[in-house]
């Protein structure tokens, strides 16, 4: 228990990195009371303040293959090009990709985490990308209120990597839900209700970015019009105005690419679909409420077939749940 005690002093101090290394190290020596296998078993022993700061800890515990969730591009080795001069459509252009490590969460993985652990680890991580998720959605809209020829490319590309940081979370859990070895518990029934509010901001995110890869092609383009005809650096700043516009057009902007995430994109997308099939039958058999407030029956259904969309926030949204979902000690102790 001496590790452990350190693992305790350490989150005091304020070194969560230092107190999950702490807790690892006590646990895959064996340092810790044989039968403390999960969180719940642990806070027996300390204390259930410092059994959650510790999963806490282990939760946010960084990758050691990356810097936040992101590496160099090896397609390009970096620079965003191809041998014949192209962009580089595994890494978008930018010359960065998700950690294959990591999966692009920017924790370690969860191979590394205590077995018994592993489920309270993602529900913490999920919270906090959801929380994440939606900070990110509404600091954009200071960014979107300019104009987009006028602002750094920079500012879109870094909303761009905040978002799919925290889709890559979701995405995360989507995986370890699937592994038919993992046992119910408590935790899985959280974390399956938290997938399903995932999928929603989720759509929004993507809604986000596809808006983020339109002002990046408005940014290029303004730059090129401004730059001597020339000058190789305009054809370059046209590539990417094009490229960048046609990811906007396209049905999934971000397919058969490093930043795909194919497990949630097909959940979004279902959702979608079910959401879409909801409004058509409302239409066509509307409730007497409805008909009531709308004789004439003007609406007329969505037919247009789109990537993954949800509605404008409702009461149904997660956004509304904030006291149950966002509002979570972590953000309290980190000042997020």
């Amino acid at each position: 228990m001496e590790l452990i005690k350190q693992a305790i002093n350490q989150l005091q101090l304020g070194h969560r990195q230092k107190a999950a290394q702490l807790f690892l190290e006590s646990y895959h020596h064996e340092l810790i009371p044989e039968g403390i296998t999960t969180p719940k078993q642990l806070a027996e022993v300390i204390s259930p303040a410092d059994a959650s700061h510790l999963v806490s800890a282990l939760a946010h515990m960084s990758c050691v293959c990356c810097q936040r969730g992101i590496t160099k591009c090896e397609n390009c080795k970096g620079t965003g090009r191809i041998s014949n001069d192209d962009i580089c459509e595994a890494c978008l252009g930018i010359g960065i990709v998700a950690c294959k490590f990591c999966g692009g969460t920017g924790w370690i993985s969860l191979e590394d985490i205590p077995q018994g652990f592993v489920m309270d680890v993602l529900v913490e991580r999920i919270k906090v990308a959801l929380y994440r998720i939606m900070v990110n959605l509404e600091s954009s809209t200071e960014i979107f209120s300019s104009d987009a020829s006028s602002t750094d490319p920079k500012e879109y590309l870094k909303q761009f990597l905040l978002l799919n940081r925290q889709l890559a979370v979701i995405e995360a859990g989507m995986v370890f839900l699937e592994a038919p070895t993992n046992a119910q518990s408590a935790s899985q029934n959280q974390l399956e209700k938290l997938i399903e509010l995932s999928v929603k901001k989720a759509i929004q995110a993507w809604r986000q970015i596809r808006e983020l890869l339109g002002s990046l092609a408005q940014c290029y383009l303004k730059e090129a019009q401004k730059t001597s005809s020339a000058n190789i650096r305009k054809i370059h700043l046209q590539q990417k105005a094009d490229y960048y516009q046609s990811l906007h057009d396209s049905f999934d902007c971000l397919n058969a690419t490093e930043w795909e995430f194919s497990r949630l994109y097909q959940k979004a997308l279902q959702h979608a679909q079910h959401k879409q099939q909801q409004n058509q039958q409302a239409v066509h058999h509307p409730t007497p409420h409805a008909t009531a407030q709308n004789p004439d029956h003007s609406a007329s259904p969505k037919t247009k077939t789109n990537p993954p969309q949800d509605d404008q926030p409702n009461e149904d949204d997660p956004s509304h749940q904030a006291n149950a979902i966002y509002s979570h000690p972590y953000h309290k102790r980190m000042g997020a």
